[in-house]
């Protein structure tokens, strides 16, 4: 599972593949997007660490140091949605 941060791609434009049923390309991109867009990754680097993760097996690839607290709080959130599987009221 590709965990990335931003990556030097055009996803920030990609309105302008929008179909003209969903109305068309927007006539302006999200320019703080694009901006945290273009500060991000190579893709070519992106691609190194998902080929070496596959070629070791790994499960998760990350692009970015640990977050930390996000996390902790979310998989917190997720273990006690499991307590409360477990014991319904």
């Amino acid at each position: 599972m590709l965990c990335s941060s931003f990556v030097r791609t055009r996803i920030a434009t990609s309105s302008r593949n929008r179909p003209p049923r969903f109305g068309g390309p927007l006539a302006q991109a999200n320019a703080q997007l694009e901006a945290l867009v273009q500060a991000g990754l190579d893709p070519q680097t992106v691609a190194q660490r998902v080929m070496a993760a596959v070629r070791d097996n790994d499960l998760y690839i990350f692009t970015y140091a640990n977050p930390g607290a996000a996390v902790e709080e979310r998989f917190g959130k997720i273990v006690a949605a499991f307590d409360k599987a477990a014991n319904p009221q």
